[in-house]
């Protein structure tokens, strides 16, 4: 941050040289800042699209983990109503596993609400906010230590 501060210091105070003019200066002072930016832009971009990648394989993962689930579950809900079918009847049997499918998603569903992703562009995120604090800090006229 001490950085920042410094180089936000040396674009505001920066003295106007000999036959350079106000418009001059503003020009130096833009293009600085536009620089500054593009390097935020940069780092944004980088992060998206490893943002992306993450997601992407993420995404990638739990359909062939749903589908993997979905077939094994099939077959034991059908070797579970064989199994109970002689015991208490077939009607009885797949009410019973019905009822043990919804509880099972219910929960399921539940602690899929609970884990979320951080949110993308952290690094991006902390610069900006250190940028922030930096004019603050200049436009205050108080440098925290």
């Amino acid at each position: 941050m001490r950085h920042m501060i410094s180089w936000v210091r040396n674009i505001v105070q920066e003295p106007v040289r000999k036959g350079q003019g106000v418009v001059e200066h503003a020009r130096d002072t833009a293009a600085k800042t536009v620089d500054h930016l593009a390097a935020l832009t940069q780092l944004f971009c980088v992060e998206m699209q490893e943002y992306a990648e993450v997601q992407g394989r993420r995404a990638a993962q739990l359909a062939l983990a749903v589908v993997l689930l979905l077939s094994a579950y099939m077959l034991v809900l059908a070797l579970a109503a064989v199994l109970l079918a002689p015991c208490i009847g077939w009607p009885l049997a797949l009410g019973a596993l019905a009822l043990l499918n919804l509880l099972a998603g219910g929960l399921l569903l539940l602690a899929f609400r609970k884990g979320k992703p951080g949110p993308p562009a952290p690094e991006t995120r902390l610069e900006i906010q250190k940028d922030v604090q930096c004019l603050k800090i200049l436009l205050n006229g108080e440098e925290k230590r």
